[in-house]
């Protein structure tokens, strides 16, 4: 299958591409090559072909979620060396200046 240089021009267009009259030719004949490729799938028979599925066997290799921080303890403890504190939070020097 090729494509001509017409529909290169309005594929373009919908892209919103522009292209000289040099792109257009080397892209059709990059374009017709491209489907030439896809060519070959209308040949395959997948009609006679078991789909495939998925093994029933599969199990997850991640960890299952835990809450570490069960208790406020850890909190409490990070938060003592902070230098300091407002209202449970870290309080830092601004960083924007207002105006």
């Amino acid at each position: 299958m090729s494509i001509n240089e017409d529909e290169i021009i309005h594929i373009a267009e919908l892209a919103r591409i522009g292209m000289s009259d040099d792109d257009v030719k080397s892209m059709q004949v990059e374009m017709s090559n491209i489907l030439e490729h896809f060519e070959v799938l209308k040949d395959i028979i997948v009609n006679k072909k078991e789909p495939l599925t998925l093994s029933d066997d599969l199990h997850s290799v991640t960890r299952e979620d835990l809450d570490i921080n069960k208790s406020s303890s850890t909190n409490d403890l990070m938060l003592s060396n902070a230098p300091d504190l407002q209202e449970g939070f870290i309080k830092i020097q601004s960083v924007f200046e207002l105006q």
